[in-house]
Order: structure tokens, then sequence, then C-alpha cells
């Protein structure tokens, strides 16, 4: 019985080295980088972009690998075109390579600079050129810290009215083969009223046109032109002599967020 008890001993001695010197085979497997990413990659026009940020590698236990630009094929984030961009890993010994198609695109944004609030604007849904098979663009607007709401179009168009003076954020989107791109623009909202009683004058009388109240984000420093019905030129002054009966139209000028 003592005999038999130690060969079994000496039997799981010799199984638990063997178990030991195949975990070491494990860890010793052969090294290798992958390059992920994918084979377009859409850029808008004067983003701030790193190249070595659109793909990504990782060695074979799926650890992050340090990537490179091989060749970035002249590559221009301000105009618009392809560029043929080559990556390279590499981690004890394995090396990697991957060549994509990195795509500038320039989107048509139209949008004003300044507008007045409280009227009508009329907007134009963004385009832009690419070679994505499935493109979707919405256009957002916000004032100040508020909520973001979407503006619906109709055949590329859409009609919207702004209430309060201002600073207005809108942010364009573009999904193109699902990947997401946006750009966001500001706008200022601007109001200006004056006194309806002073928008009389009498034929033959020197005109004194009405001072305008404008919003706190118009500057005060601003100019005043006016022009008869039917002309073509304005004419700058704050008073006139109307020599007829007629319609007579005014314009201030001035500096919005200046």
């Amino acid at each position: 019985m003592k005999k038999r008890f130690l060969m079994l001993v000496a039997g799981a001695s010799l199984c638990c080295i063997w178990a030991a010197a195949c975990g070491g085979n494990e860890e010793d497997g052969e090294p290798s980088v992958t390059i992920s990413g994918n084979e377009i990659v859409y850029v808008l026009s004067g983003d701030d972009i790193s190249l070595d940020t659109v793909v990504t590698a990782v060695d074979e236990t799926g650890a992050s690998v340090p990537v490179t630009v091989r060749s970035d094929g002249g590559f221009d984030a301000s105009v618009a075109g392809s560029y043929d961009v080559t990556f390279s890993a590499e981690k004890k010994g394995a090396r990697a390579e991957k060549t994509i198609v990195v795509e500038v695109v320039s989107p048509l944004i139209s949008l004003p600079e300044v507008f007045a609030v409280g009227e009508e604007l009329s907007l134009s849904l963004p385009t832009v050129e690419c070679s994505a098979s499935s493109v979707s663009v919405a256009l957002f607007w916000r004032f100040g810290t508020g909520n973001w709401q979407e503006i619906a179009f109709t055949d590329g168009t859409a009609e919207a009215a702004f209430t309060e003076a201002g600073t207005y954020e809108f942010r364009c989107t573009f999904d193109l083969d699902g990947q997401e791109l946006e750009k966001t623009l500001t706008s200022e909202g601007y109001s200006v009223g004056v006194d309806s009683a002073a928008l009389a004058a009498e034929v033959g009388k020197t005109y004194a046109v009405p001072q305008p109240v404008f919003s706190d984000n118009v500057d005060d420093d601003y100019s005043t032109y006016y022009r008869a019905e039917g002309d073509a030129e304005w004419t700058e002054g704050t008073s006139f002599v109307c020599p007829e009966a007629g319609y007579y139209s005014v314009r201030y000028s001035g500096t919005v967020g200046g």
C-alpha cells in the first residue's frame, strides 16, 4: 500500500510540471500587429485633424499599438479631394501596413452672418459633394445654452423666424456612409425699432430721420441713408427735404456683435 501511494504522488507531480510547461508556450505566442479602419474616411475641409487618429492598431493580445503615417499622399485638409494615405505600425518585430483613402469634402452652407429677428428667414439645406453612396444632412439651431432644435426642410428650403436678439448657433450634421461629421457656425440676430409716429414727412419741408433703437448687440456708431421710391442710389444723411409726395426709404447701417 505504501509503494502504490508513492507512485500516485509522483504521477501527480509529473502532471503539474507538464501543465506549467504548456501555459508557458501560450504566453510565448508569435507577435502580430493589425491595423483597422474604414477604406474611405471623410473629413470636412478646414477641420483640424491628425491623420494618425483615423486608423487604429492592436497586437496579438488586443493591446493598442502606435500608428505612424508612412505617406500622407499630399494630404491638405483645406483642399477638397481624395488622398491615398499609408499607415504603418510595428511591435516586437511584427509590422503591418494599410493604405486608405482620406476624402476631404467641402459642404455648401448658406447661413447669414447677421439677420433681423422677428422677420421670416429663408434657409437652404446644406449640401455636400462626395463619393459616399449614402448621404444624409440635417441642420439644427439653438440660442444661448438652450436645447438644439432641428429645422424642417421641404425640397431643400425652410422658412424660420427667430425672436430674440443675440448669438445663434447653427449645427450642420452630415452622415456619409455611416460616418458622422458636423460643423457649427454662429449668426447674430439683431432688432431695430423706430417711432412709427415719426415716419410721416411734409412736402417741401426738412424731414429729420428718427433715431433708431437697436438691440444691445449693435454698436452705438451707425450711419443713416435715405432714398426716394424708384431711386437706385442711397444718400447718406440724417435729414432731407421731400420735394414731392411719395414714399421714401430709410436705411440704418451699423455693426452687430462688434
